[in-house]
């Protein structure tokens, strides 16, 4: 398989504690560094799918193509959430809505 180079910069420190630990586990810095950049990256595409819908949701209330009814419908809350919620901002019975 082809590899294709990246180029970095980063600052003495951060580069020696990379060097370091790679060291440690037995690594070269390059699949390290790969793979530490691949985590993140599945890290994030997972969390984009998580929230695509809510972010959806939030982005048709801001644009106002959609009502905050509309929006929170089939949203279910959780009476244990509610209550953390009502704790700490004081405000019985009001839930998290």
């Amino acid at each position: 398989m082809a590899k294709q180079r990246f180029s970095i910069s980063l600052d003495e420190e951060h580069a020696a504690e990379i060097r370091t630990t790679a060291a440690l586990l037995g690594e070269d810095v390059s699949a390290f560094m790969t793979k530490a950049a691949l985590e993140a990256v599945r890290r994030e595409q997972r969390k984009l799918e998580v929230f695509r819908e809510i972010d959806s949701q939030i982005a048709a209330v801001e644009a106002g193509t959609a009502g905050t009814d509309e929006a929170m419908a089939g949203i279910a809350t959780d009476p244990q959430v509610d209550a953390v919620w009502d704790d700490f901002f004081r405000t019985p019975g009001q839930g998290a809505a």
